[in-house]
């Protein structure tokens, strides 16, 4: 089997990250087309999430631990991963004989939460457009849009974002 490997931030936009987002959604979209064209060979992608490896040795050990706890307290799992969890994603893709085209996510749960936040903020944004359109009074309408913001990040720290309801591919609430 061939292993590729990609990351979040194939899925989870960040700004200033366009170079790591095409390479990480290339790499993705290449496994499911060598997955198609070379079969039967399999083909899948492990995409970690914020990891725990040597990568980050170039940071001050402060400044690193500091980095994996924000990280870490922004997941459901309330922890970033360590190296070990990627190698048995590794480990599935190459054993498991039915596994081909896949993409294998071990983050943590970073993207459920990633995926809530753009969508929520961005009707949230949204809604601010259409009640100052709409003439409401400014300062009433961002007390609006600010509960909405808080209302998205109060859902999320409480893991509700999970239905298909809340994560539809046209990001409309």
């Amino acid at each position: 089997s061939i292993s590729l490997t990609s990351g979040q931030l194939g899925r989870k936009l960040a700004s200033g990250q366009f170079i790591k987002t095409g390479i990480n959604a290339a790499t993705e979209a290449l496994g499911k087309q060598l997955a198609k064209e070379l079969a039967p060979r399999r083909v899948n992608v492990i995409s970690p999430g914020v990891i725990d490896t040597p990568a980050y040795a170039g940071l001050a050990e402060e400044q690193r631990l500091a980095m994996f706890a924000k990280a870490g307290g922004a997941l459901p799992v309330g922890r970033v991963g360590q190296a070990e969890e990627v190698a048995a994603g590794y480990v599935l893709a190459m054993e498991n004989g039915f596994m081909t085209g896949a993409v294998i996510d071990i983050d943590g749960g970073g993207l459920l939460f990633g995926a809530a936040r753009q969508i929520f903020g961005g009707a949230a944004d949204l809604v601010s457009a259409r009640l100052h359109r709409s003439g409401i009074d400014a300062d009433h309408a961002d007390g609006l849009v600010q509960r909405t913001h808080r209302l998205v990040e109060v859902l999320a720290q409480d893991g509700v974002f999970a239905g298909e309801v809340f994560l539809n591919p046209i990001g409309q609430v």
